[in-house]
């Protein structure tokens, strides 16, 4: 649903399940493209379905055009204001539930998704959300649970999702998986460039290989060196481990020759994932 200069938001209780395209096309007094009217508090429910909200700023030469969030509050301009310098800035309670949502806001006035004053909560859904003016994405102190979220391109799964449907990453838009959270499901990972736009912090013991020709006159640094990490597929595509330390390796107290290579997670020095070698003489070389 596209709006004008004088209604130029959609502004629905609830969207359930659906395809919603809502677009504003700019003003001085102009509402989300879903949510809040001119200058006006939104509080937007969003369970499932896909939903494509941009807010664009005014083609018209006036300093002071903008709009309001894509989804969230509205954007208000007049000579005597209440919120500073003649505006009014609407907020913004956002809660969205499943499905995909892509969010694009064109101003720095206000953020993607929110508002002045923003409550935003995300769920078991794939969010899509830039602002192009290098303003906020999302306000507040947004929560995202179980969720897929793009920032300006840069994608994080939040806890364990279930991916259902299939994303393409590029060179710019990236998708990375934080120690702790997992991405499942039957829907498929792709990218279209060589590079390594698909990353994740999860390393474990068997993803740490060991050369069958290691020799036991090779030093602790030797073998360190030597070792190499099975970036693991998830989704259908490879995914680059990446955020740990180099290993470092150690003879096993009161061994000639068992050793340990222990890995420490950068952004958590308290994480480690250390792999032992193997106690049989017959394997000690080969599985390390």
């Amino acid at each position: 649903m596209n709006g004008g200069k004088d209604f130029c938001h959609w502004s629905p209780d609830d969207t359930n399940g659906g395809t919603v395209t809502a677009s504003t096309s700019g003003s001085a007094r102009c509402g989300a493209a879903i949510g809040g009217g001119a200058g006006g508090d939104g509080l937007v429910t969003i369970n499932g379905g896909r939903v494509n909200a941009t807010s664009s700023m005014n083609k018209l030469p006036q300093a002071d055009s903008s709009s309001g969030a894509a989804i969230g509050g509205g954007y208000h301009f007049s000579t005597v204001g209440v919120d500073g310098g003649g505006s009014r800035r609407g907020n913004g309670t956002v809660t969205i539930t499943g499905g995909r949502v892509s969010a694009t806001n064109q101003s720095s006035f206000m953020p993607a998704v929110g508002g002045r004053i923003s409550s935003v909560s995300v769920r078991g859904v794939v969010v899509l959300a830039k602002n192009d003016d290098g303003g906020a994405v999302f306000g507040g102190s947004p929560q995202f649970e179980n969720a897929i979220v793009f920032s300006n391109l840069a994608g994080r799964v939040y806890g364990h999702v279930e991916l259902i449907e299939n994303i393409t990453l590029t060179r710019a838009k990236t998708l990375h998986i934080p120690y702790g959270a997992s991405l499942t499901g039957i829907g498929k990972v792709s990218t279209i460039m060589d590079t390594a736009p698909f990353t994740t912090e999860n390393l474990t013991e068997d993803m740490i290989q060991v050369p069958a020709n290691l020799g036991t006159n090779m030093t602790e640094e030797e073998i360190a060196a030597s070792l190499t990490i099975q970036n693991p597929t998830i989704c259908g595509a490879t995914c680059t481990v990446t955020g740990w330390s180099d290993p470092v390796v150690a003879k096993k107290d009161g061994t000639d020759s068992t050793y340990t290579a222990t890995y420490t997670l950068n952004s958590d020095t308290n994480v480690t994932v250390t792999k032992h070698s193997c106690e049989s003489d017959s394997c000690r070389w080969l599985s390390f």
